[in-house]
């Protein structure tokens, strides 16, 4: 038995199969095995990966000299900034940004790495044209931590800028672009100027915050999530428009979520994210950059998630979404230096997924098809009937799409199915008898 067993390994590691199981194992077996010398690159040197079932069984033989666990191992730091946020979970549960799209107002954007397919048509404020090639690489760098954390959304780059400063009229007519003619739901500005710049007198400073007041109002109006970065210059004057009413001020923390110290401190910070030490796009590749700039674009990560979770929700929801789920820094209670916390992303999911037995995913829709994912909403397994139907003009298509699925707690089944051109739609139902639902259906 024990030879035919040692044969039977041999055979796995001459095909090279490669184990995917959620829980695999690198196995050292006894120096008998050590007999069959095979090259191989799924092999590690003097180990074998190996499910739970073959370990199970080679231990059982008795030929297994050692045996542990194939843990995960990431790169060093590349990712702090997302797992500080912990954007995994809406990610896992299908919540990418879906069907959003986010204007960044900045100094363009050059499509690669994470960017790539990611960008669509934009406008160069300065020349009028539809040229939005990034020179400074401020505006490549915020919009790859944007489509690192919500990465299904969409870009509209709006260039306002070819160096560090430009005119606050570029600025209010991306604004006015972003919302009338993009039609965004949501709004990026990584800028900033101070209530205390040279060469203006207070009344002019007065009607300045006023005018942008007004824009930042109408977007929210329209519907649009307006974040923006508090500022760095490391004091606690109030810069705009993180200082608009309708605006979400996002001030820096570092990896070990203290504040950094260029942040502004003040009214006008409502939360906190990564902004010391970030990797993000380059012009060229990837690089690491400081500041609230690219702390700002994390929070306008969440607003796209929590747009395509609730595609109805309110600047007004929005900010108190964040203040539920937020993770309280500082003093206890909101400060100047954190706002209402450093944000979370998997609290604000879940809040928003309250109440939901089996909670389906924003549709995801490719070429090929269409899927969502059935997250279990509960503490207990629950079993689902995941419907799928497809509807043309003239009412359904073709029959629905059935199965049963049973889903262990917080996990998921991910449902696919072809066809994109006819209206679509995902149900969860208890039983085919009473069409109770356990959750909304998606559309």
């Amino acid at each position: 038995m024990k030879k035919v067993l040692l044969f039977g390994i041999l055979c796995f590691m001459i095909l090279g199969i490669k184990v995917c199981a959620d829980d695999s194992y690198l196995v050292w077996l006894d120096d008998s095995i050590q007999l069959f010398s095979v090259e191989n690159q799924a092999q590690g040197d003097g180990f074998i990966t190996m499910g739970e079932a073959d370990l199970a069984e080679c231990l059982d033989a008795g030929i297994v000299e050692r045996y542990i666990p194939n843990i995960p191992v990431k790169l060093c730091d590349l990712d702090w900034n997302q797992q500080a946020i912990n954007v995994d979970f809406p990610q896992s549960i299908g919540c990418r940004g879906n069907d959003v799209t986010v204007a960044v107002i900045d100094s363009g954007v050059q499509e690669i790495g994470v960017l790539q397919g990611r960008v669509l048509p934009g406008m160069n404020l300065l020349s009028g044209t539809t040229d939005v090639t990034d020179t400074v690489g401020h505006g490549t760098f915020v919009s790859g931590i944007i489509a690192a954390g919500a990465d299904k959304c969409k870009i509209i780059p709006l260039k306002c800028f070819d160096a560090d400063t430009t005119d606050l009229g570029y600025i209010l007519n991306a604004i006015y672009h972003a919302v009338v003619t993009y039609e965004v739901d949501v709004i990026n500005m990584s800028v900033s100027f101070s209530e205390n710049a040279e060469g203006v007198t207070d009344e002019q400073m007065a009607q300045i915050i006023d005018v942008f007041n007004q824009y930042v109002t109408n977007a929210s109006d329209a519907g649009v999530l307006v974040v923006c970065a508090v500022g760095n210059d490391s004091t606690a004057a109030m810069h705009y428009p993180a200082g608009c009413l309708d605006a979400v001020g996002v001030g820096a923390v570092d990896a070990e979520n203290a504040h950094c110290s260029f942040s502004q401190y003040n009214d006008s910070v409502f939360v906190v994210a990564p902004g010391r030490a970030v990797v993000s796009t380059a012009i060229n590749g990837y690089t690491s950059d400081s500041g609230t700039s690219f702390a700002a674009p994390h929070v306008s990560a969440l607003a796209a998630i929590a747009k395509s979770m609730n595609p109805k929700i309110t600047t007004a929801e929005f900010k108190t979404l964040l203040m539920d789920t937020s993770i309280d820094l500082g003093v206890e209670g909101r400060d100047d230096y954190y706002g209402y916390g450093l944000i979370d992303c998997e609290a604000a999911a879940k809040k928003l997924m309250a109440g939901e037995q089996v909670y389906i995913s924003p549709i995801d829709k490719t070429a090929s098809g269409t899927s969502a994912v059935f997250y279990n909403n509960t503490s207990d397994s629950v079993t689902a009937w995941c419907i799928f139907a497809s509807y043309g003009q003239n009412g359904l298509s073709s029959a629905p799409v059935m199965t049963m699925q049973t889903i262990l707690p917080g996990k998921t089944y991910s449902f696919e199915n072809s066809g994109t051109n006819d209206s679509v739609s995902f149900m969860a139902w208890k039983n085919l008898e009473t069409l109770q639902p356990l959750g909304s259906s998606r559309q």
